[in-house]
């Protein structure tokens, strides 16, 4: 026991110099400390190979100190918990990403949420997105190409006198010009376009001064095939295939009295020459939606 009355003082001397800051946490862990040694102190049956009574020593490590938390047992997260939130996270984005058109940014996202959980809808998700990027690639080239060929109409404007291009106007077809009744077959006017040879998937930016007067009138030039489809991408039904030299007239005028002699007239002995009445003919659909499909111009 005087072990334990000696350790007991040393004990209240320390606590003496902390009191201040020491909490009760911190006094009931040094007296649990003093118990255990008491315990051991008193038995004695506790001895060392020579018949030294064996009484255990308390480190520095062992004792507590202020301001220190205890050792505590932490719990381990829901790790399933986690991957769920973060998948939910990750696909939020990639809906964000697909809907806003940055499809490369989605399809990242969709199969980094597929690497958390092995679900269908990203899956699908990853084919939708990679379909509409090559759908947009295509339109991408496509507008492209028709700024080019938009170009290459507009720097042909004022050259009625090629060939092979092809006249197209708002109005009727005459070897003269009438204000918003006819236009003069190969002349510039305010109602008229001419477009050069090529494929023309979405020609109405081309046909814009012809189309904002409504489309009903053409003029092929000789040696030049025209194919004019019913849809974009040169599908759907053939509106017209006809090689030049032709003029082609709104069907929906065939029979108004205003304009049912311009196929019929004689022009003057130049255009007449060119262009005698067997080779002008009424369209058997409205041409005013020609416009919205695609056509061809080719050179024969």
């Amino acid at each position: 026991m005087k072990a334990f009355f000696t350790v007991l003082c040393t004990a209240a001397t320390f606590g003496s110099s902390f009191a201040q800051s020491a909490t009760e946490e911190f006094y009931e862990d040094v007296y649990g400390t003093l118990k255990t040694i008491a315990n051991t102190a008193g038995n004695p049956t506790s001895t060392t190979g020579d018949g030294r009574q064996n009484v255990p020593t308390t480190t520095g490590s062992q004792l507590p100190v202020p301001g220190m938390p205890r050792t505590q047992t932490t719990t381990a997260p829901n790790s399933g918990t986690n991957t769920e939130q973060e998948y939910q996270r990750l696909i939020t984005e990639a809906d964000n990403y697909y809907v806003r058109r940055e499809y490369a940014q989605a399809i990242v996202r969709y199969d980094d949420a597929l690497a958390r959980k092995n679900e269908q809808y990203p899956k699908d998700q990853i084919l939708r997105a990679s379909a509409e990027m090559e759908q947009l690639r295509k339109e991408q080239q496509q507008n492209g190409q028709d700024v080019e060929l938009r170009s290459q109409a507009e720097a042909a404007a004022n050259r009625f006198n090629d060939e092979y291009t092809i006249h197209f106007t708002g109005l009727l077809i005459s070897d003269h010009f009438s204000e918003r009744t006819c236009s003069q077959i190969r002349k510039d006017d305010e109602y008229s376009n001419v477009v050069l040879p090529g494929k023309y998937d979405q020609p109405a930016a081309l046909l814009a001064d012809a189309r904002s007067s409504t489309l009903d009138g053409i003029v092929v030039p000789p040696g030049t095939r025209l194919v004019i489809y019913e849809q974009p991408g040169f599908q759907g039904n053939v509106q017209l295939d006809v090689t030049g030299p032709a003029i082609i007239q709104n069907g929906r005028w065939e029979y108004d009295r205003r304009y049912r002699h311009t196929n019929d007239q004689t022009y003057t002995p130049e255009l007449q020459a060119v262009y005698p009445p067997s080779v002008r003919t009424w369209s058997t659909t409205d041409m005013h939606f020609w416009v919205i499909g695609s056509m061809e111009i080719i050179i024969q």
